[in-house]
């Protein structure tokens, strides 16, 4: 029972609090795919040495794209190119990807897009790809998991070959505990 209860509290909770989601001040945005750190919002960093995104096969979604712990991440539609509307309390449901200050990006074989970074209102830089503000899903407990995809139709992982002016992934992801990558994540 407090499995079923904890897998409608998210989904839940997001509704609530979709309409918080407001704008920020103006970001800026620059671009590099040299070798760095990033993080979610709620999690530290990596060592320089680990890409900031890798391509992984999921079984019903196909190539995504995932953080540097594993993580998939997500894309807000209602965000602008390198500019996050996502703030307060979305934020810490759905974790920016942060990124170190002075640090360069790396990425994993088959991320073929632009990656960079964008200024949060926070004073944070947050990562990009292809002009999208990159977020992970709290509610993802282990790496791998799709569970945000489709949320609110809204929410959707993001594909190596996506462009900020791309359609999102729409598919199921209910099932997200046996999704299988290709990088052993």
């Amino acid at each position: 029972m407090k499995s079923r209860i904890a897998l409608w509290t998210a989904p839940i909770l997001a509704l609530a609090l979709v309409t918080g989601c407001g704008t920020a001040a103006a970001t800026t945005s620059s671009s590099s795919t040299s070798s760095s750190s990033a993080s979610s919002g709620s999690s530290g960093g990596t060592s320089s040495s680990t890409p900031v995104l890798r391509v992984v096969k999921n079984s019903q979604l196909g190539n995504i794209l995932v953080n540097s712990q594993g993580m998939t991440v997500y894309r807000f539609t209602g965000d602008k190119k390198n500019h996050s509307t996502v703030y307060g309390a979305n934020a810490a449901l759905w974790p920016p990807v942060l990124v170190k200050p002075g640090v360069s990006l790396s990425v994993g074989p088959g991320v073929t897009g632009k990656v960079g970074e964008t200024a949060r209102s926070t004073g944070k830089e947050q990562l990009t790809y292809n002009g999208i503000p990159l977020y992970t899903y709290s509610a993802d407990t282990t790496a791998g998991q799709t569970s945000g995809n489709g949320v609110l139709k809204k929410w959707y992982v993001v594909r190596p070959s996506e462009t900020f002016s791309s359609n999102p992934v729409i598919g199921s992801s209910k099932d997200s505990s046996s999704s299988s990558t290709s990088s052993g994540w």
